[in-house]
C-alpha cells in the first residue's frame, strides 16, 4: 500500500509539472548508509525528503504521524492534518538527515476494507498528502513575495540534518528549527 500511495502522491503532482524522485528510481543499489547520505544532501540543496509509509497502532501509539522536526515548515503543514508521532525523529536515520516520515495510513483499518474501499481510502489518503504539498507551495510562493522563506538556508522544509556522522564528513555544523 505504500507504493500504491507514493505512486498516486507522485502521479498527482508531476502531472502539475512537479519533478518527484523515487528512492527506487535515484537510489537504486544504495547502501543504507548511502542513501541516508542522499537524505542529507538533498536536504542540503532545500530538496524536501519524504517517506510515505502506513503502520498499524501500537497499544495506545496512534498509527498516523509525521516523525520529523516538528518545526520544520512543512512537516507543520502535515502535522496539523496528521498529528506528529510521539517519538524524538532523531532516533529515526531519515529524519536525522532532515528528511521526514509520514505515517499517513492505519494499515490495520485498511484491511478490514474491501478492494474497493481500500482504493477508495489509498486515493484520499495521496490526495491529502499531495494537496498538504501544494498548500505549502503555495503560502511559500505567496510568502516569498514579501519576504524570506521560512527555509533555513543548509536546510529543507522538512528538516535540517542533525546527524554528527553526516555533518563531520561534510563538513557542516547543525541547524535547528527548534530554536528560531
Amino acid at each position: 500500500m505504500n507504493m500504491h500511495i507514493a505512486n498516486r502522491v507522485t502521479s498527482k503532482l508531476a502531472s502539475e509539472g512537479w519533478i518527484v524522485w523515487r528512492p527506487e528510481n535515484n537510489t537504486a543499489g544504495y547502501t543504507w548508509d548511502q542513501y541516508l547520505d542522499w537524505v542529507g544532501d538533498q536536504t542540503t540543496r532545500n530538496v524536501p525528503v519524504i517517506e510515505i509509509h502506513g503502520q498499524g497502532r501500537i497499544g495506545n501509539v496512534p498509527a498516523l504521524g509525521v516523525i520529523g522536526d516538528r518545526n520544520a515548515p512543512l512537516n507543520r503543514v502535515f502535522g496539523k492534518w496528521f498529528g506528529f508521532f510521539p517519538m524524538d525523529y532523531t532516533l529515526r536515520g531519515v529524519p536525522r538527515h532532515g528528511g521526514t516520515i509520514l505515517e499517513a495510513f492505519d494499515t490495520d483499518r485498511f484491511r478490514g476494507l474491501n478492494p474497493l474501499e481500500r482504493y477508495k481510502a489509498a486515493e484520499a489518503v495521496s490526495e491529502t498528502i499531495a494537496s498538504r504539498i501544494r498548500q505549502f507551495q503555495l503560502a511559500e510562493e505567496t510568502n516569498s513575495n514579501r519576504s524570506s522563506s521560512g527555509v533555513l538556508a543548509g536546510c529543507s522544509c522538512t528538516g535540517c540534518p542533525v546527524d554528527k556522522r553526516y555533518l563531520e564528513k561534510r563538513g557542516l555544523e547543525a541547524k535547528s528549527y527548534r530554536h528560531r
